[in-house]
């Protein structure tokens, strides 16, 4: 019998260590809605190949474009934006720079290369569904077409809680790249040594020795008033603005609607349409004029001929 009683006395205490106590989890530390937890994956598995629309394997290693449609994004919240809010967007030649195509947004343009395609094979629109809430931005992707292929090329982003609200470049939004995860193709550079070019020994660089400080305007003749200027040369891409060299009397040169004309934007040097260009002038942007408590080395690199402007790009 005191046998009978032990083994029983054993049992219960065995199935009581095997019943854990209850754990509370703080408030503060319970999980909330967009956290993501990680998850430890000990053993690796092997998927299986995935077919493609035409029968191919696509695999993991592919190095395939984005195409439209295929971009898993979190849904956003309804547009904030009135109608027509959006920027007109489209692909102009980029021969003259030196690349395939130039990717207007807003009369605001980035170069890229695209192997050789070229501007007649593309197409390019602001999508007008918000992609991503990212508060207080509503996001709207810049969407390159090419063939059947469709590349994301930045996005735009305006805040929501004030969408009419100007930045430095007159416009409610930022065309934002370097900082986007949605991106399949990076800007390029324009060939500035093609568009002006200089002799420095046996290299071509740019000739951005001639410069001015820009005096007046009008945007209906298309005409801007400068005070010619000099830069020092100094090797590589480096001038120094010479303010000594500034001309007492300004000269009238007409701005042609295949004029070369860049400002400094966040993210890039960015081409900038005539129509933009004078835009900017109307609204005082201050890469072209100088500011009361600035010195005279704000300006322009420029060059022309015959009264024509061939090119012009904010100094900086």
């Amino acid at each position: 019998m005191k046998r009978l009683w032990s083994i029983l006395l054993l049992l219960v205490l065995i199935g009581c260590a095997a019943v854990p106590e209850p754990v509370t989890i703080p408030e503060s530390a319970a999980p909330t809605a967009n956290v993501v937890f990680p998850v430890e994956v000990t053993d690796s598995v092997d998927l299986p190949e995935t077919a493609a629309p035409d029968g191919d394997p696509v695999t993991a290693d592919d190095d395939l474009p984005v195409q439209d449609g295929d971009l898993t994004v979190p849904e956003a919240p309804e547009s904030v934006l009135t109608e027509g809010a959006l920027p007109a967007a489209w692909v102009s030649d980029g021969a003259a720079f030196g690349c395939d195509v130039i990717a207007y947004v807003g009369g605001f343009g980035l170069a890229f290369d695209l192997d050789g395609k070229s501007a007649s094979e593309c197409r390019l629109a602001v999508e007008e569904q918000a992609t991503q809430d990212l508060p207080p931005y509503e996001t709207h992707r810049v969407l390159l077409t090419v063939g059947s292929d469709v590349y994301c090329l930045g996005e735009l982003r305006f805040n929501a809680e004030n969408p009419n609200q100007k930045n430095l470049y007159g416009v409610p939004y930022e065309w934002v790249v370097m900082d986007s995860d949605l991106v399949d193709i990076d800007p390029a550079d324009p060939n500035w040594a093609l568009i002006a070019p200089k002799a420095d020994g046996k290299d071509t660089v740019f000739n951005g020795e001639s410069a001015g400080l820009i005096a007046g305007f009008d945007a209906a003749a298309h005409t801007v008033d400068v005070f010619p200027a000099k830069q020092k040369y100094l090797g590589g891409e480096e001038y120094e603005f010479l303010p000594e060299s500034v001309s007492d009397t300004a000269v009238t040169l007409s701005v042609p609607e295949d004029a070369i004309l860049s400002i400094m934007g966040e993210e890039y040097r960015m081409l900038v349409s005539r129509d933009r260009f004078f835009t900017l002038l109307e609204d005082g942007y201050i890469g072209f004029f100088c500011a009361e408590d600035e010195d005279l080395f704000v300006g322009v690199e420029l060059g022309y001929e015959n009264g024509s402007l061939r090119y012009l790009r904010e100094i900086g």
